[in-house]
């Protein structure tokens, strides 16, 4: 079962930092916009699910809250500019959708419930 685990959370971070989810060939240009907004579709998805995955097991799992952390890392981190992703759909069509402002309000619900846990605001147990 540890097995799975690790290779499915190995598997959704490669899925979410290789080469930036970007095409690494030219591309014609619609193709490419296709691309982009499928990418911008999903990540905020993906990341939110996952994020609540490990949030909900983290009482079976407790190293899935510093994995939850991890995945906030990961977002945030400039090499891959994930974080791009949340921007506000208003800003780019129209939509009120705050995709970023909903994933830091689950951030913040963990940061919570690591420190009910005994597990430090960052989800690791201070020694």
């Amino acid at each position: 079962m540890a097995l799975v685990r690790r290779k499915l959370l190995y598997s959704i971070r490669k899925c979410l930092t290789v080469a930036n989810l970007r095409p690494f060939f030219p591309i014609a240009s619609r193709r490419l916009a296709e691309l982009m907004t499928i990418r911008r579709l999903l990540i905020p998805d993906l990341v939110l699910r996952v994020h609540h995955t490990l949030i909900s097991t983290c009482s079976i799992l407790p190293s899935n809250l510093s994995r939850a952390f991890e995945l906030a890392t990961i977002v945030a981190d400039e090499r891959y500019g994930l974080y791009n992703e949340f921007v506000p759909f208003s800003e780019r069509e129209g939509g009120d959708v705050n995709l970023m402002k909903r994933y830091l309000e689950e951030i913040r619900l963990a940061s919570l419930k690591s420190t009910e846990l005994g597990m430090g605001i960052v989800g690791i147990v201070a020694e």
